[in-house]
């Protein structure tokens, strides 16, 4: 098993769900955080704008062209 594999299971990591439109299509993509960034204001800031420009670049599009954007955190304890 990877480092990033551990990290990505490990049980303490918060869920990001992210949903957009983009050039009228909807895409959305999951990320899992480590706990320690959640608490820093910048870094959920930071990781808020890759998540958008990753989704953006998997839909082959500018990050200028995601709308209607939502985003919801699930914390460890909610996870499935």
């Amino acid at each position: 098993m990877s480092d990033l594999q551990r990290f990505t299971e490990h049980p303490d990591c918060y869920t990001i769900l992210t949903k957009a439109t983009i050039n009228g299509r909807s895409y959305s993509r999951a990320d899992k955080i480590d706990p320690a960034m959640m608490a820093e204001p910048e870094a959920v800031d930071m990781l808020t704008k890759s998540m958008l420009y990753r989704l953006a670049t998997e839909a082959g599009a500018d990050v200028d062209q995601v709308t209607d954007v939502k985003q919801k955190v699930i914390p460890p304890a909610e996870r499935g």
